[in-house]
């Protein structure tokens, strides 16, 4: 494990004893449905089941999904067996998981997407591919944002 994943590791398990993650895949799947996860990570490993229960939810809400830990070492951080996806329910939490962890390519994500959902469900591929562009402008529009905010405050 690498220094940025043993921090991101020490703030997951900060998160856990905070009760501020949605741990395991189906509660991180209801958190997202609630609309109360600020991000999402998966395992370096998690299996195909745990992807398509968990990426199709997060890209629609606009939800930052991360590349964890494998899942046994996901576990182990947070006491528990393997875990293969983690709901992030802190604002603060999920900011700092994002300085230590890579963000999975969305180009990936699109990927899965359209092999997952291809020609038999087309409405809910065009409904994803465009959550993810609103997503990716609002990502270009925010560092301007904050500048202005800062600019304001001052």
């Amino acid at each position: 494990m690498s220094d940025r994943q043993r921090a991101a590791a020490g703030l997951l398990g900060l998160g856990a004893r905070a009760r501020r993650l949605a741990i395991g895949v189906d509660a991180a799947r209801e958190a997202l449905r609630r609309g109360v996860a600020e991000s999402l990570v998966l395992a370096g490993d998690a299996g195909e089941r745990a992807r398509e229960r968990l990426l199709p939810l997060a890209m629609h809400r606009g939800v930052t999904v991360l590349r964890g830990p494998s899942a046994e070492e996901f576990g182990r951080v947070l006491g528990r067996p393997p875990v293969h996806g983690v709901a992030v329910l802190d604002r603060q939490l999920a900011r700092g998981l994002r300085a230590y962890l890579e963000a999975e390519p969305e180009s990936e994500q699109r990927e899965r997407l359209e092999q997952r959902l291809g020609s038999d469900h087309p409405e809910a591929l065009a409904i994803l591919l465009r959550a993810i562009q609103r997503r990716e402008q609002s990502r270009e529009a925010a560092p301007i944002e904050r500048r202005q905010l800062d600019v304001d405050d001052r």
